[in-house]
């Protein structure tokens, strides 16, 4: 259980490390750079949202089929 805790926990750090490094590339614009950090942030909470939405939807429906 700690260890798929670790993952789900690791999975989204490891993202924001691989946005900070792109960022790191594309600081020399400052504006851009701000924009890009905005952008990814929102992105980076839309896939964890749908990801969430993907996985609790399913086993809904597949419980309400098996109670029937």
């Amino acid at each position: 259980m700690e260890k798929k805790t670790r993952e789900w926990m690791s999975f989204p750090v490891s993202i924001m490390e691989n946005a900070k490094r792109m960022l790191r590339f594309s600081i020399r614009s400052n504006i851009s750079a701000t924009y890009i950090r905005l952008y990814s942030v929102a992105f980076i909470w839309l896939v964890l949202l749908l990801a969430g939405d993907l996985f609790t939807i399913p086993s809904k429906n597949l419980r309400s089929k098996t109670t029937r």
